[in-house]
């Protein structure tokens, strides 16, 4: 809503496509927990983030962020 914002969590979990673990195994994504939270609480927590990844980074390099993921499960 104009009010707030719902983010959304996920775990990567194999595909029911691919049971068993192979070279040709699919992942998917499966919802497991959703926060609502302001506007407000979402830029800060925003601030927050960028302030560890970089501090994160720093120590330990850039983190790759141009990789293919799995499509979600419907």
């Amino acid at each position: 809503s104009d009010l707030d914002v719902r983010v959304r969590y996920a775990q990567t979990v194999s595909s029911p496509k691919t049971p068993n673990p192979s070279l040709e195994q699919l992942s998917a994504f499966e919802e497991r927990a959703a926060i609502t939270v302001s506007w407000r609480i979402a830029k800060i927590l925003r601030d927050q983030l960028t302030k560890v990844i970089d501090h994160y980074e720093q120590v330990n390099g850039q983190i790759k962020t141009d990789i293919k993921l799995p499509p979600s499960m419907p």
